[in-house]
């Protein structure tokens, strides 16, 4: 049985006041920006804070809306907010939620501010710390290559007095990540790891 929606009417979100339910489209609400432009948007994203003002006034309100910056914004806040995002369940629908800090939540020009232009188009937003929130302190903009040496599934040894991933271990010696990886494997640590006896 299909649940009831809850309903929104007379709420605001943002520069969006919901006037009613849109009938014919079920979880769609009507709604009504500060400036007297109507449109329709869907629960999730006004509960989310994805949608809080009509198409206009996102438009010309910070002029990024056609960046890579902020459409990486808009999907920061949608993998931890919208349950029906494809990754929710690695963001916002974990045990301990991965919650965007209240500054960039609700502030497009705050997050740009904190993180600065995209350094380049194989630049992304990345956790510094994969169980730690999004927020100034934990983000930077990093290469996938940065960010594949930043996963929670990784494999860390110390090596020279450092922690360092398996695989960035790897490329550094010259040797075959799945060589490396079978050692650990079979239980080879410390000298034996990397120059087996």
């Amino acid at each position: 049985m299909r649940r009831k929606p809850e309903d929104l009417s007379g709420r605001r979100y943002g520069a969006l006041t919901v006037l009613g339910p849109v009938i014919d489209r079920r979880w769609y609400w009507h709604c009504i920006c500060r400036c007297g432009a109507k449109r329709q948007v869907r629960a999730d994203s006004l509960r989310a804070g994805i949608t809080t003002r009509c198409m206009a006034c996102s438009k010309t309100s910070h002029g990024y809306s056609r960046t890579s910056e902020y459409v990486i914004w808009i999907r920061m806040r949608s993998r931890c907010y919208n349950s029906n995002h494809v990754h929710f369940s690695d963001y916002g629908g974990r045990l301990v939620p991965i919650k965007v800090c209240d500054r960039w939540l609700k502030s497009f020009d705050n997050f740009l501010a904190d993180m600065g232009r995209r350094p380049g188009p194989n630049y992304t937003l990345d956790r510094k710390n994969n169980n730690g929130n999004y927020s100034k302190s934990n983000c930077r903009w990093a290469t996938k290559s940065e960010q594949s040496n930043n996963r929670r599934n990784n494999v860390f040894v110390r090596y020279a007095g450092r922690r360092i991933t398996l695989a960035m271990l790897a490329d550094r010696l010259g040797i075959k990540r799945n060589t490396l990886y079978e050692r650990y494997r079979r239980g080879d640590r410390g000298a034996r790891l990397v120059r087996p006896v």
